[in-house]
């Protein structure tokens, strides 16, 4: 296998709240996407917006397939990240900003312009691409191990050369009582062989920003100031796409 099993793609990421550094790290078997000419993308669905108020490590849940919010959760819960002394305020579930965002603006569309910008640069690059979303039959079964390192089993896919899973979630974090909630984004893009599911691209991220102008006190603050909030976390988000376009730079297939 080209990727170490505790550094892969992962539906729940376990992070430091006190890292002080944005890291982007990525792996590709080059010799193996080259044969790559077709790509079928699954699409994450609609965004799951998080705030998270822990001391110690944290757990952004990234959203199962068809599982939603609940889903996203439960994967949190079992690998230990929800729990009685989540919150600042044990009023407020984790979900709260979700809530917020969904009672206001719906779907965001956040996860369907970053897929968009990711199938660009796939296309950019050669090859060619098709979308369904996690319901489409033929798809493998993707779980993490208990590493939270994400795996895909199951039979050949024939639909593509290779399945692409965009697992990047996006939430406010702060690392205790006294300290602003800041943003994150934090998953991976993960690109599978069809035939054996062996991993053949990964960009894992783990990107935060906390001195600039989306800081917030409280999730009460988050939630009286919804739309810069949220412009901020897609900024972040988008931010991924480039790294993720040099993945083909250097060599061209």
């Amino acid at each position: 296998m080209l990727l170490n099993k505790k550094r892969f793609a992962a539906l729940t990421l376990v992070i430091s709240v006190s890292s002080h550094a944005s890291d982007t790290t990525s792996e590709v078997n080059r010799e193996q996407l080259a044969a790559v000419k077709t790509v079928t993308v699954v699409y994450p669905g609609k965004p799951v917006y998080i705030a998270f108020g822990p001391s110690g490590a944290v757990h952004i849940p990234i959203p199962l397939p068809g599982a939603g919010v609940v889903g996203a959760l439960a994967a949190g819960a079992a690998a230990g990240a929800v729990n009685a002394g989540l919150g600042k305020n044990d009023d407020h579930s984790p979900t709260l900003l979700n809530d917020l965002v969904t009672a206001r603006f719906g779907d965001t569309g956040l996860n369907r312009r970053f897929t968009d910008r990711i199938e660009t640069v796939l296309r950019n690059h050669g090859f060619t691409v098709k979308e369904v979303d996690a319901s489409a039959p033929g798809l493998p079964t993707v779980k993490p191990d208990e590493h939270f390192a994400l795996h895909a089993s199951g039979a050949p896919y024939q639909g593509s050369d290779a399945v692409l899973f965009v697992r990047v979630g996006t939430g406010y974090v702060s690392p205790g009582r006294y300290h602003a909630y800041t943003r994150r984004a934090i998953g991976n893009i993960v690109m599978f062989k069809s035939d054996t599911y062996e991993a053949i691209l990964s960009q894992r991220v783990n990107w935060k920003q906390s001195d600039d102008p989306y800081r917030y006190a409280s999730v009460d603050a988050l939630g009286s100031d919804l739309q810069h909030a949220i412009d901020g976390l897609e900024e972040g988000l988008m931010a991924q796409v480039e790294p993720f376009d040099k993945l083909f730079d250097a060599p061209q297939r």
